[in-house]
């Protein structure tokens, strides 16, 4: 927000997440850990040098974290509808 005159503006949301903010979303114990999963390519989602940081796009972030919430979602269906027919 610009907080000179109390409105948003379009940079309120950075087109990219730090690794210092998503390393722990996806299960890493630490940064540096997070840091040698990127360094062997085996990050799941891919990052670039952004200046002195590490980020990845939030918008790639955001899409990982939808297809597996989809997945999830669809398991989950599959699961009670197994229950449903078994419980018949």
């Amino acid at each position: 927000m610009d907080r000179d005159m109390g409105r948003s503006t379009e940079w309120d949301e950075l087109p990219y997440f730090k690794l210092d903010e998503i390393w722990e979303v996806f299960g890493y114990s630490s940064k540096s850990s997070a840091a040698a999963a990127i360094h062997h390519g085996d990050f799941p989602v891919p990052t670039y040098r952004m200046g002195r940081f590490r980020v990845a796009d939030r918008e790639v972030v955001r899409a990982y974290f939808r297809k597996h919430r989809s997945e999830g979602a669809k398991k989950l269906r599959e699961m009670l509808r197994a229950e449903a027919r078994s419980a018949s």
